[in-house]
């Protein structure tokens, strides 16, 4: 459960993780989609995620 603002979210209908950094440009893309059906979104990236788009970016 995470809890923001006034909103409590629980049960959650998609959960979106990567490993690889190949995978941030599709990651991104899908929650784009999630994001424009009105759904919201919560969530974190971690800290090291600047360095794997980085190593992403040189991918496309």
């Amino acid at each position: 459960m995470q809890i923001y603002a006034n909103k409590i979210f629980k049960n959650p209908i998609e959960t979106i993780e990567i490993f690889d950094p190949r995978d941030v440009k599709s990651a991104l893309g899908r929650i784009e989609i999630l994001k424009s059906k009105g759904l919201y979104l919560v969530g974190y990236m971690r800290y090291d995620l600047k360095k794997n788009l980085q190593f992403a970016a040189r991918l496309f």
